[in-house]
């Protein structure tokens, strides 16, 4: 949109390289916050320390721990 805007003379080269860098942090932060948080929970839960089995089957999927 803000490409767009450039073009039409709506707003400056200025805003249109904040609009750049706000959206290359926000795609950037999101999957690194998701990737930080899931380690840490994978860390904090015991029974993700003990194989398991899976079983998948017409019912559903069972899990198994050890």
């Amino acid at each position: 949109m803000g490409i767009i805007m450039l073009v039409m003379g709506k707003i400056k080269l200025v805003q249109i390289i904040f609009y750049l860098v706000a959206a290359v942090v926000f795609i950037v932060y999101t999957p690194l916050l998701l990737k930080y948080r899931s380690k840490k929970q994978v860390k904090e839960i015991e029974r993700y320390h003990v194989p398991n089995e899976m079983t998948f089957n017409d019912e559903g999927i069972q899990v198994e721990f050890a």
